[in-house]
């Protein structure tokens, strides 16, 4: 079911962020060409992992083209059809949304550890106003005291030669 949430999730985001991008800008802009590449192949690599019994569960969802998607789009960085990733991103992820939506919603909305995901009244994933972060988000100062905690340094008052600090 993890793997389900993740590909909900990183369809959600490529699919909110493919709405403020048109093709002339996705066709010139390498930054997005990676953040769409490498979600839709964390998709793909998902797909891949969901068992069998799951996939026969839900045949709406078209699984083996999810685990085709890498080779769809090309094998390697130096292959990758642009046009078909574009087309990945614009034309099918919309409806796998739509089929994993209730599937996350019959089977567990979320993932031990991961941040739940806020949607818009469309279904699609909100995005995040600054400074806003989830019940289970440390903030940088927890962390930073966790970890300081967590850690005794002996005092050093020199240096190994006899030089003070």
């Amino acid at each position: 079911m993890a793997y389900v949430h993740h590909m909900l999730l990183h369809a959600s985001r490529v699919v909110s962020r493919a709405k403020i991008v048109d093709r002339s800008t996705f066709d010139v802009n390498e930054d997005i060409q990676i953040i769409f590449l490498h979600r839709v192949q964390t998709i793909g690599a998902c797909a891949r992992r969901v068992s069998l019994d799951f996939r026969g569960k839900y045949p709406s969802v078209p699984w083996q083209r999810l685990t085709d998607i890498s080779s769809r789009i090309g094998q390697d960085d130096l292959d990758i059809d642009f046009d078909v990733l574009w087309n990945v991103v614009t034309l099918e992820l919309g409806t796998l949304i739509e089929a994993l939506t209730p599937i996350i919603h019959a089977e567990g909305s979320t993932t031990k550890g991961a941040n739940p995901i806020i949607t818009d009244e469309n279904g699609l994933e909100a995005p995040r106003r600054a400074g806003e972060m989830s019940a289970r988000t440390p903030t940088v100062r927890q962390v930073a005291a966790e970890h300081t905690t967590a850690m005794s340094f002996p005092a050093v008052t020199a240096c190994p030669d006899g030089a003070k600090w």
